[in-house]
C-alpha cells in the first residue's frame, strides 16, 4: 500500500508537481492570454452585439452553427445532407462545445495563438518568443481577413499543433505524441476547408522531409521508423475523419462543382505582382475602416491579404542573419518564399506549371497560401527573440536586418507610388497621394522603426519583463494593422429571429409547402438562402457550393440560392411551392443566366392584363461575368406581339447592354464587346460601374397593340443579364407602361398581396399541403432531359408536362397501372423527422409515389416494412412504387458512406485512444525514475 502511494505521489509530482508544473505553466496560461487578447481585439463588434460573421460568414456559416445538430436539413433545397457538407461542421468537436457563434470563432483564434505559442516555447523555452509567434499567426491578415470564412479559420487553427508534433516526434517518438498528432490532423481536416488542409499538410510534409534528412545520420532504419510514424499519424488522422470524408466525397460527386476549374478560374484571387507592396503596407490600395478611399486593387482584398507585420518581417530577417547551423531558419525562409510564389502564381510565370500539379491545381484563390507565409514569419520572429535573449543577435545583425526590411519596404512602396495606375485611381477618388501615404505607409513604418529601437535598446534596459512586454505589445500593434480595420467592424448585429410580417409567418406555418424568394427579396434577411433556417421557413433555395447539380439544373436555383427566372407551373408543383416572394416595384430586377457555368437559354413570357399600344420598348440593364460575349451578340430576344403576328427585336451586346464593370482596368483589357450608352453609374471600389439604356423600336417602326410579351435569353456565351427596368413606350403620345414581369406571370395562377412596401407574395392555395402524391404514368429518360422538362414544363417533343399525372424516372421505369379517371389516391403524412419520414398511402392501383424531397443515395424506402428501390424522379427528387390499397411508406436515411465512414472513424479513434493510453501507461511505468525535463531544442 505504501509502495502504491509512493508511486502515485511520484507520478503526480512528475506530471503536476512543482518542477514539471512550473515548466509547463506558460503553456497552460497561454490560452488565457490569447482569449483576453482576442476578446479585446474584437470588442468593438462584441460590444455592439455584432456577429463575427462578415460576408459569407453570415450567409453560410452562422446559420450552419446556429441550427440544431441533425444529419438532414429539410428547410433548404428540398432537403440537404448536412452530414456530407463539411461547412456545417457536424463532426467538428468544437462545434459541439461552443454553441455560441462568436465563442466558436474566438476559439479558433485562441487555438491558433496557443498552439503557435506551445510550438515556439517547446523549441526555445522563451515565453516572449512564444507570445510573439502566437500573436503574429493568430492576428495576421490571413486569419483575421478570413474571419468571414469560418472553415478557413477553423482549419488553419490546427496547423501549429501539427507542426509541433512533427518536430516533437523527430526528437522523441512516443505514443502520446503520435496520438496528439493524429488528432491534430483529424481536427484540421474536420475544420471544413480542403484547400487550407492541403496547404497545411504540404508545409507539414516539408517539415517531415527535413527531419527525415537529418535522421539519416542515424542510419536508414531510423529514417524508416520515423517515416512510418509520420505516415501512420496522417493515415490514422485522416481515417478518423472518414465519417465526414466518405459522405463528402460521395456528395461532391453529385454537386454542381464536379467539373475542374479552368486555368482562368485557377488563377482567380492570386496576388498580382503590382500589389506585392501590400505585404509591407496592407491598405496601400485602399479599403479598411478610415481609409481615405475605397479599395481599388485586384478583387478581392480579403482573399489577397498577405500581411504578417512589417516589424515581424524585420524580426524574421534578424533570425535569418543570426541563424545557427541546422536551426531551421533557412527552411522557414524557403517556406515563406514558396508560399509567395504560389500566392502570385497568376503573374509570376509558374501558373501553367502549378495548374498541372494534382490536387493543388484543383484549387483557386492561390493567395490563401498566405497561411504558410504567416506561420513561417511567426516562427522566424519567435526565433529572433530567442536568439536576442541568448545574445546571438548582435547590434550588427539588427542594423543589417533593419536595412533589409526598410529597403524592401521602401522600394515596394515607391514603385507603387510611381505607378500611373495607382495615381490615376487616387485622382478618380479625389484623394491626394500624401493622404494615402499618411494613412497607409507611415503606420507600418512607425511600427518598424519602433521595433528596431526596442531591439537596439534591449540589453540596455533593466527589468526582466519590461523589454519582452514592450516587444510583445509592439508586435501585436504592428501585425494587427490590417485586421483592426477589417470588414468585421461592420458585421451584422445579432437580433432575435422574427419576421416583420406576422400574417405571412402564420400563413407559411400553416402551409405544408415551401417558399421561394426571388433575389430582390434577399434584402429582407428572413428570405435569404440559409438565413431562412433561423426563422424556421422551409425554402426551396439554399446557399452553398455543394448544391447538387441535378437540383440546380431542374430548378434553375444556383449555388447562391438565386433563381433568375419565374418558375414554371410544373416546377412550382414539383418543388411544392406555396408562396413566391418578389419585388413589388415595377423596376424589380430580372436576372437571366449564371456566373457559375455556361447558362442555357431561358424564356419568360406573359400576357398583359390589358392591351398596350406602344411603338418601342425601353430596357435598362447590364451584364456580369460576360466578358466573353462578342460585340453584336444577341443577348435577349424580345417578342412583343398582338397575339397574331410576331414582332421580335434583339437586345445586343455592345450596342444595347454591356458588362457592368466594363471600365475596370483588368476587364477593359479583355472584354470582347463595346460599351453601350450609359444610363447611370455608381462607384465600385476605384472604378465606375454602369447600367445601360436601350430604346428598341417595335417591328415595323409604328404603333403596335401589345397583348403578349416574351423574353428569350440566349445563354450560349454565358454570363448574367440583369434587367433593371423594362417599359413599353409610345413615342407618339409620350405614354409609358412599366412592366413587372413577376406579378404578370404569377397573377394568373396565384393570389398576390403585399407583405411590405417593396415586396409582394404570390400564394397558391391549390398547391397547399402536398409534398407527395401518386401518379400512374411513368417515363424513363436521362436526368438531364428530366431536369429540362421539369424546369420548362414541356417535354422535348413539345408536349406539356403535368407532374400530377406523370413522373420521369432515371433508368428503367418500374411497372405501374395506368391512371384511371378520377382521384388518384390519398397520401397522408404521419411523421417527419430529420432522418425518417412516414406516410400512409391509399392507392386505387399499383402506383408511383412521388416525393418532393431532394434525391440522395442515402435514402432508403420501405413499403409495409419491406425494403424497396428508391428512384431518382423528375430529375432531382425521390419516388417509390406502392401497391394497391393502404400502405405504410417509410423513408429512412441509411447512407452507406456514412455507416462505413463511422465504422472507420470509430476504429481510428480507438487506435488514437490506445496510443494515448499507452503513452500514459509508459509514463507511469517510468515514474519511479528521476524526473528529467526534455531538453529544449531549436529545430
Amino acid at each position: 500500500m505504501l509502495q502504491v502511494s509512493a508511486m502515485t505521489r511520484t507520478l503526480f509530482l512528475s506530471t503536476f508537481g512543482r518542477p514539471a508544473f512550473a515548466a509547463h505553466l506558460p503553456v497552460l496560461l497561454a490560452p488565457l492570454f490569447y482569449a483576453l487578447l482576442y476578446i479585446l481585439f474584437f470588442s468593438p463588434a462584441l460590444m455592439e452585439g455584432r456577429i463575427l460573421a462578415p460576408g459569407d460568414g453570415y450567409l453560410s456559416y452562422y446559420p450552419a452553427i446556429s441550427i440544431p445538430w441533425q444529419l438532414w436539413e429539410p428547410n433548404i433545397l428540398a432537403g440537404y445532407p448536412v452530414f456530407a457538407d463539411p461547412q456545417f461542421f457536424l463532426w467538428y468537436p468544437p462545434r459541439w462545445i461552443f454553441r455560441d457563434y462568436n465563442t466558436f470563432m474566438i476559439f479558433a483564434y485562441v487555438a491558433a495563438g496557443s498552439f503557435s505559442f506551445g510550438y515556439i516555447y517547446w523549441k526555445t523555452g522563451s515565453t516572449a518568443a512564444a507570445l510573439i509567434a502566437g500573436a503574429i499567426y493568430g492576428t495576421g491578415s490571413f486569419m483575421v481577413g478570413h474571419l468571414g470564412h469560418a472553415s478557413v479559420v477553423q482549419t488553419a487553427a490546427w496547423l501549429p499543433l501539427i507542426a509541433w508534433t512533427i518536430d516533437a516526434l523527430s526528437h522523441r517518438r512516443t505514443a502520446t505524441r503520435f496520438a496528439i498528432g493524429a488528432l491534430a490532423v483529424a481536427l484540421c481536416l474536420l475544420g471544413g476547408h480542403p484547400q487550407i488542409f492541403v496547404y497545411a499538410m504540404i508545409l507539414a510534409g516539408g517539415m517531415a522531409v527535413r527531419n527525415l534528412w537529418f535522421a539519416s545520420s542515424e542510419g536508414m532504419i531510423a529514417v524508416f521508423r520515423l517515416a512510418c510514424v509520420y505516415v501512420g499519424m496522417v493515415v490514422v488522422g485522416v481515417s478518423a475523419c472518414a465519417v465526414q470524408l466518405l459522405p463528402f466525397l460521395e456528395f461532391s460527386g453529385l454537386s454542381a462543382r464536379t467539373t475542374e476549374w479552368s486555368y482562368g478560374e485557377f488563377v482567380t484571387y492570386s496576388l498580382p505582382l503590382r500589389q506585392i507592396a501590400t505585404i509591407f503596407f496592407p491598405y496601400l490600395y485602399g479599403g479598411g475602416l478610415g481609409n481615405p478611399t475605397n479599395y481599388f486593387g485586384a478583387w478581392n482584398q480579403t482573399e489577397l491579404a498577405t500581411y504578417a507585420g512589417l516589424g515581424a518581417l524585420f524580426l524574421a530577417a534578424s533570425a535569418i542573419l543570426a541563424r545557427q547551423r541546422n536551426d531551421g531558419a533557412l527552411f522557414w525562409l524557403g517556406a515563406a518564399a514558396l508560399s509567395l510564389l504560389l500566392a502570385t502564381v497568376g503573374q509570376n510565370g509558374l501558373g501553367h506549371f502549378v495548374y498541372k500539379i494534382p490536387v493543388i491545381g484543383s484549387f483557386r484563390a492561390a493567395a490563401r497560401s498566405a497561411i504558410a507565409f504567416t506561420f513561417a514569419i511567426s516562427v522566424l520572429a519567435g526565433m529572433a527573440i530567442d536568439c536576442l535573449q541568448r545574445g546571438q543577435v548582435t547590434t550588427r545583425h539588427i542594423i543589417l536586418a533593419a536595412k533589409v526590411a526598410l529597403s524592401f519596404a521602401i522600394a515596394a512602396g515607391v514603385a507603387t507610388l510611381c505607378s500611373k495606375q495607382w495615381q490615376q485611381a487616387l485622382r478618380d477618388a479625389g484623394v491626394s497621394p500624401w493622404a494615402m501615404i499618411e494613412a497607409t505607409i507611415l503606420p507600418p513604418l512607425i511600427s518598424l522603426v519602433a521595433m528596431i529601437c526596442l531591439l537596439l535598446l534591449w540589453k540596455r534596459m533593466s527589468g526582466r519583463y519590461l523589454m519582452p512586454s514592450l516587444v510583445v505589445a509592439a508586435v501585436v500593434l504592428d501585425v494587427s494593422q490590417f485586421g483592426w480595420y477589417g470588414e468585421w467592424r461592420f458585421s451584422p448585429i445579432q437580433k432575435q429571429a422574427f419576421t416583420d410580417w406576422p400574417s405571412l409567418r402564420e400563413d407559411l406555418s400553416n402551409a405544408n409547402g415551401r417558399l421561394l424568394a426571388m433575389p430582390e427579396a434577399f434584402a429582407h434577411e428572413a428570405f435569404q438562402p440559409n438565413i431562412n433556417l433561423l426563422y424556421g421557413i422551409r425554402s426551396a433555395s439554399g446557399y452553398g457550393p455543394l448544391e447538387p447539380k441535378a437540383y440546380q439544373e431542374a430548378t434553375g436555383i444556383d449555388t447562391t440560392g438565386s433563381i433568375h427566372e419565374i418558375p414554371s407551373a410544373s416546377l412550382r408543383r414539383v418543388l411544392g411551392i406555396t408562396h413566391i416572394v418578389f419585388g413589388r416595384r415595377p423596376s424589380a430586377n430580372l436576372k437571366f443566366g449564371s456566373c457559375a457555368a455556361k447558362a442555357g437559354d431561358a424564356v419568360l413570357d406573359f400576357d398583359l392584363p390589358v392591351p398596350v399600344r406602344a411603338t418601342a420598348i425601353r430596357v435598362i440593364s447590364n451584364m456580369s461575368c460576360s466578358i466573353g460575349r462578342p460585340d453584336g451578340d444577341p443577348v435577349l430576344i424580345i417578342d412583343a406581339t398582338d397575339g397574331k403576328e410576331s414582332g421580335k427585336i434583339s437586345l445586343v451586346a455592345g450596342r444595347d447592354t454591356s458588362e457592368w464593370a466594363h471600365d475596370r482596368p483588368d476587364v477593359l483589357q479583355i472584354v470582347q464587346h463595346a460599351r453601350a450608352p450609359i444610363k447611370s453609374s455608381f462607384q465600385a471600389g476605384g472604378f465606375s460601374g454602369h447600367s445601360y439604356e436601350a430604346n428598341l423600336s417595335l417591328a415595323g417602326g409604328g404603333e403596335v397593340e401589345v397583348r403578349r410579351l416574351a423574353l428569350n435569353f440566349l445563354g450560349r456565351h454565358g454570363g448574367i443579364l440583369n434587367v433593371q427596368k423594362i417599359e413599353l413606350i409610345n413615342t407618339e403620345n409620350g405614354a409609358i407602361y412599366p412592366l413587372n414581369p413577376a406579378a404578370l406571370k404569377l397573377g394568373s395562377s396565384g393570389t398576390i398581396h403585399g407583405v411590405s412596401e417593396d415586396l409582394s407574395v404570390a400564394e397558391f392555395q391549390k398547391d397547399r399541403g402536398e409534398l407527395a402524391w401518386l401518379v400512374g404514368n411513368l417515363l424513363s429518360t436521362s436526368t438531364e432531359i428530366a431536369a429540362m422538362t421539369v424546369r420548362s414544363g414541356v417535354f422535348p417533343d413539345g408536349q406539356p408536362f403535368d407532374p400530377n399525372a406523370v413522373a420521369i424516372v432515371e433508368g428503367v421505369a418500374p411497372k405501374v397501372d395506368a391512371a384511371p379517371a378520377g382521384p388518384r389516391g390519398k397520401v397522408e403524412l404521419l411523421s417527419e423527422e430529420s432522418v425518417r419520414v412516414a406516410l400512409r398511402v391509399t392507392a386505387p392501383s399499383r402506383s408511383f409515389l412521388f416525393l418532393s424531397r431532394a434525391y440522395h443515395p442515402g435514402w432508403v424506402g420501405y413499403v409495409n416494412g419491406e425494403k424497396v428501390q428508391t428512384y431518382r424522379s423528375n430529375g432531382a427528387f425521390q419516388g417509390v412504387v406502392v401497391p394497391a390499397g393502404v400502405s405504410e411508406v417509410t423513408l429512412i436515411l441509411e447512407s452507406a458512406s456514412l455507416k462505413l465512414g463511422a465504422q472507420i472513424s470509430l476504429v481510428s479513434l480507438l487506435v488514437i485512444a490506445a496510443a494515448f493510453l499507452t503513452g500514459i501507461a509508459g509514463r507511469f511505468v517510468r515514474s519511479d525514475a528521476p524526473t528529467v525535463r526534455e531538453p529544449l531544442r531549436r529545430v
